[in-house]
Order: structure tokens, then C-alpha cells, then sequence
């Protein structure tokens, strides 16, 4: 598949790419002078023949983890070459991204009832970790292939 990107990538790179993104965002805008808030609990699930967290490294195994788990432990720190626009016209630099999940592909066919099945157990669980506590909800992101057109970032509330 050809990629938004203009390149030859495949489905799971592309979906890792973006959730890497939205990932590395989300954890930007937890950053408040020198320290990272606690405002959210993030899981990632990817899912295929099985269900599973995706998380890679350090946090691999992990469902929920925080803002500052995530700027702590990114799976993997990459250099590519992107291009910026200047007054001259296009040049490349160097950029460093931060990953924290890989692209995985399990086959070609996704259960997404497992996925569902996953998400749900684990907001049963953080629900009663939490049902004292006045807090954000947990995030979790899930993203409908093939049309990378249907990606939903869900926000489930407590």
C-alpha cells in the first residue's frame, strides 16, 4: 500500500506511524514546565487472530500506562529525514521520533470482538482501581482497517 506519507508502507506501518504520533502528542500535552501530569491512563490494543496490549519495551505487557511512564520508556528513538519548507524551497533535516509500539501483522483476519472483549475487561478493571477518584477517564485508541480513513480515537467515560 502506498502510504499518505508518499512512500511504499504497508498497513501495520502506517498504523503504527500514526498511533506513534497521536502517542508522542498526547504526551507533549501533558508536559507543564518540568514535570509530566498524570491526566491520563493510555492503553493501546492490537488485535488480529488474538487481542493483546501492544506496547513495546519496557512497557511491553503493560495495559494502562501514564503520560510520564510513556516519556520514560519509549520503545525505540529513530532518526529519518523529513522534509521543511523554507523560504529557498524544500530541504531535508533530521528529526528524532520516539516509538513505542512496532508494526504488527497477524494474519488477515481481525476479530474485532476480542479487541472489544480486551478494551472492555480492561476498563472493568481501571473502573475499580478508580470509582473514588474525580479523574479523566481512560484513553483508548482503536483504528479500523483497511481505510486508514476510519481511524477513531475513543474516549471512554467512566
Amino acid at each position: 500500500m502506498t502510504s499518505l506519507f508518499g512512500e511504499e508502507t504497508s498497513m501495520s506501518e502506517a498504523v503504527a506511524l500514526i498511533i506513534n504520533r497521536q502517542i508522542n502528542e498526547l504526551v507533549l500535552r501533558c508536559i507543564k514546565t518540568d514535570e509530566v501530569r498524570h491526566y491520563y491512563d493510555i492503553a493501546v490494543i492490537g488485535y488480529g487472530e488474538e487481542a493483546y496490549s501492544i506496547w513495546g519495551g519496557e512497557l511491553k505487557g503493560r495495559d494502562f500506562v501514564s503520560p510520564q511512564e510513556l516519556k520514560d520508556n519509549p520503545f525505540r528513538k529513530i532518526i529519518v529525514q523529513e522534509p521543511k519548507r523554507t523560504r529557498s524551497g524544500v530541504v531535508m533535516r533530521e528529526v528524532e521520533k520516539v516509538q513505542w509500539i512496532e508494526p504488527r501483522c497477524d494474519g488477515h483476519w481481525t476479530h474485532l470482538h476480542k479487541a472489544f472483549d480486551y478494551a472492555r475487561r480492561l476498563l472493568e478493571q481501571w473502573m475499580e482501581h478508580h470509582h473514588e477518584h474525580d479523574c479523566y477517564p481512560p484513553t483508548i485508541i482503536k483504528i479500523t482497517l483497511p481505510s486508514l480513513v476510519n481511524i477513531d480515537f475513543n474516549s471512554l467515560a467512566c
